[in-house]
């Protein structure tokens, strides 16, 4: 690979192939200021804007674009990739838009962001719409062919791989986050503020996008909180306040032919004052499209106008037909532990349409009072077939249908549930509490709770629509549980006391888990509360690494074997015995706000252990330990680890891998991470001594802080922890597509760079891109050492990298494929 192949695969632009060869690009950061940007509230700084992204964009490894504090002045903006790297914009100060007519009537965006692969966009800053401006020339209600657009205050159209990360979107002329035809984007703590009569203000609007996770995000504003359209799947909503507004809804779909949405999850959310709660609307006269697989559970409703809607009706404008029917088909929907006050009596209306009638519609555990006027609550249903469990409050008036054992068969998806048909005419099933106190649990710290513990999970897991089970304030003793799956809904584990492991050495010796998980589709584990493995109890007992062959297993904390659709918020693992949270063989799981903590000495006592899983977030999550903060093993990929703080412990790693042929790691992104007096702080780690060919390869580390770390950047392709490794044998793993972008801080050793790899499979395509670390301990200056290794460097270099770019034929760079090239530039 030589100097001319780097080009082609950064956008092809052979203009650029002169200046190349130097290695020291262009500093990370572009701030405005530079590029003429003033921050007075007055002047017009959407050029420096455009001529700093282009700047960073165009830059080897891409970069920041920075609006330091100070009031920013835009006109509408079109930001394009794709760019050489990935792309930050940093909004510290605030961004306000143009009050021209000409700068805002009949456009349809103010900031927009185009075909990039790596965004950020982070800051703690507001983007200011002024949307008072441009709310009096909506009518386009009233005038749906002669109105003018408004602008969406951000558009993000073809992004792969985003998050947005504590903004503040403030009155926007129209949607404040619009997403089209996005990929893998996280939207996490964003505030979202307009007046509860600003029109069509959507917070966030979804179309043709795939992989979005919104969390922790506040939503006040004149329009849905979120919307999601046409072309959208695989959508999870976890922890939105949303309010004023008009609820977050699916649709309106119809309009053409083929609209579908599906695999949307909405949870733990809060409606305040809102018109609607969830919705799914599709227009009367619509066209052929599906609805399916959505569930919305456990939501809290505060005085809404209608908590939940299905309208198959709608037709805002007015002048309808009552004639047309919607053809738009909804089925597999499932409305679960949805509580609280309606402000109209039509606390549940389920209007489906009369030529398609919605299919296998589920409410369960439905409790929502009528806080206004016209007397208790009602629940209406039209053309619905379904079935409801548990409390139906107000009173359902959802009938099961009747059914040949053939529809039956077909009406559930899942094995586990076919048996129970024969008996599900019974619409009141058991309450969706599962308190472990109700089966003979005692919070007293001495009582053995895992009798009740598993029978309140079966009755949870029995029961049609899942359960919730309760551990509440109290401390109570649980030896090793196994809670298996499949259940008959989703499952919540809410822990508001203290879990006590067993001190007793045949409860642990020789036992790899202590609270096990299996088999679940929809998995929440929250509450606030702790699970204290009591390792001081078996950390004198680990001395796997002196007698490999012969040491007897220590349990992991949290183990989640083939668990989808999971979550685990706000709990606290503390001294676990051996690695804290498992997970193997799970996919679309989300671990954010959790606290992690062992002593720095304590043995084997990983964080968070990731193996054979995919779509793994691991979000604004603090880990003190003394082992890999996390870990990711062979047969995993899609994982984003954002905004964690690791310290003490071993940093975050890959591998080992190598011991069986065919392991491989890919497609792991960390980011926005903080690492305090660790061990290591990125590391990738093959076994050299009998290593089976492998790969590892999408990686990247970038915006990483590190604070007297002792080995800060590390590859090593030597990794023999018990020693005895013979030094004649080479790693047969293969690493390639690195990047090490904008790490910087202190080590606490000499050597702040180490790239060992392997004398008979070199690394590849390895990039070093705003390296700035100095030593804080002693030895002199800090090193950066590389051995066996292809790759490149780019801006800041502290220390001086060894790595060199080398040196290839023109039939080389033939040779290179264009799916090479865009792995090369997979961020």
């Amino acid at each position: 690979m030589s100097l001319s192949f780097f080009i082609q695969f950064a956008c092809l632009v052979s203009s650029l192939l002169v200046s190349v060869t130097l290695v020291h690009a262009q500093t990370r950061v572009f701030d405005v200021t530079n590029y003429g940007g003033r921050g007075d509230g007055i002047t017009d700084n959407s050029k420096a804007f455009i001529d700093a992204w282009d700047g960073a964009c165009q830059n080897i490894g891409g970069g920041m674009v920075l609006f330091p504090q100070g009031i920013f002045m835009v006109a509408p903006v079109v930001l394009l990739g794709p760019c050489k790297g990935s792309m930050e914009l940093r909004i510290q100060g605030t961004l306000l838009a143009s009050r021209k007519l000409s700068d805002f009537l009949g456009i349809d965006h103010w900031i927009t962001i185009q075909y990039v692969n790596g965004l950020l966009i982070s800051g703690g800053g507001t983007l200011d719409g002024v949307g008072a401006d441009g709310w009096p020339y909506n009518d386009c209600l009233q005038h749906p062919g002669s109105c003018k657009r408004l602008p969406a205050t951000l558009r993000l159209d073809y992004v792969t791989q985003g998050h947005i990360y504590t903004i503040t979107s403030l009155n926007s002329k129209n949607i404040h986050i619009n997403l089209f035809a996005c990929k893998d984007v996280l939207v996490s703590n964003v505030n979202i503020l307009a007046p509860g009569n600003s029109p069509n203000t959507d917070g966030i609007h979804i179309g043709s996008s795939q992989n979005i996770y919104i969390v922790h995000t506040n939503i006040s504003t004149g329009d849905d909180c979120v919307s999601i359209s046409s072309g959208s799947q695989y959508i999870n909503v976890t922890g939105v306040q949303c309010g004023p507004g008009h609820g977050i809804s699916i649709g309106s779909l119809g309009k053409d032919a083929g609209d579908t949405v599906n695999d949307l999850y909405v949870t733990h959310c809060r409606f305040v004052g809102t018109q609607n709660g969830v919705r799914i609307k599709t227009w009367a006269d619509a066209k052929p499209g599906t609805v399916s697989r959505v569930s919305f559970e456990h939501l809290e409703i505060v005085n809404v106008g209608n908590p939940i809607i299905i309208d198959q009706e709608y037709c805002p404008g007015g002048g309808c037909s009552t004639q047309v029917s919607s053809k738009v088909q909804i089925r597999d929907v499932k409305f679960n532990d949805i509580r609280g006050s309606s402000a109209t009596k039509e606390a549940v209306v389920l209007k489906c349409s009369q030529s398609v009638p919605c299919q296998d519609i589920e409410l369960t555990d439905i409790d929502l009072k009528n806080g206004g006027p016209g007397g208790p609550a009602v629940s209406l249903s039209y053309n619905v077939r379904g079935r409801t469990y548990g409390i139906q409050n107000p009173p359902s008036s959802l009938q099961p249908p009747v059914a040949s054992s053939t529809e039956l068969e077909d009406y559930n998806r899942s094995a586990c549930l076919v048996s129970f048909l024969v008996s599900v005419t019974l619409v009141h099933a058991q309450k969706r509490v599962f308190d472990v106190a109700n089966y003979g649990a005692r919070g007293d710290g001495r009582t053995d709770s895992s009798k009740a513990f598993i029978d309140a999970w079966n009755g949870a897991c029995q029961n049609i629509g899942g359960g919730t089970v309760l551990f509440p304030k109290g401390t109570f003793m649980v030896a090793p549980v196994v809670l298996l799956g499949p259940c008959k809904g989703s499952m919540e584990l809410r822990f508001q006391g203290n879990l006590l492991a067993s001190k007793k050495p045949s409860d642990f010796l020789g036992i790899d888990h202590w609270i096990t998980v299996q088999r679940v589709n929809g998995l929440m584990i929250s509450g606030g509360g702790t699970l204290d493995g009591l390792g001081a109890d078996g950390w004198g007992f680990n001395d796997c690494l002196k007698n490999p062959g012969r040491c007897k297993q220590l349990p992991a904390t949290l183990r989640l074997d083939f668990v989808t659709q999971g979550h685990i918020d706000t709990i606290t693992s503390l001294n676990s015995k051996n690695t804290h949270i498992n997970l193997f063989a799970c996919k679309d799981v989300l671990i954010s706000n959790v606290k992690i903590i062992a002593p720095g000495d304590s043995p084997n006592t990983d964080g968070i252990h990731i193996g054979n899983s995919q779509n793994i977030y691991i979000v604004d999550t603090h880990i003190s330990t003394g082992d890999d903060c996390v870990s990711v093993l062979p047969g995993s990929q899609y994982i984003n680890v954002t905004g964690v703080y690791c310290g003490p412990g071993h940093g975050i790693s890959i591998g080992s891998l190598g011991r069986t042929a065919g392991e491989s790691v890919s497609d792991l992104y960390v980011k926005n991470c903080r690492f305090v007096d660790t061990q290591n702080g990125v590391r990738i780690k093959t076994w050299a001594v009998d290593a089976k060919p492998g790969t590892v390869s999408r990686v990247g580390f970038e915006h990483i802080e590190m604070d007297n770390v002792d080995n800060p950047i590390v590859i090593d392709q030597e990794y023999c922890p018990g020693g005895g490794c013979s030094k004649q044998e080479s790693s047969k793993v293969q690493i390639r597509y690195v990047k090490f972008n904008d790490i910087r801080g202190s080590s606490a050793t000499k050597e702040a760079v180490t790239l060992k790899c392997s004398q008979s499979v070199p690394c590849q395509d390895i990039e070093l891109k705003d390296i700035d670390l100095k030593n804080g301990g002693p030895g002199g200056p800090a090193v950066s050492l590389s051995y066996n290794v292809r790759g490149r460097t780019y801006g800041i270099q502290n220390p001086p990298s060894s790595v060199k770019p080398p040196v290839a034929s023109s039939t080389e760079l033939e040779d290179y494929s264009s799916t090479e090239l865009e792995d090369y530039n997979w961020y």
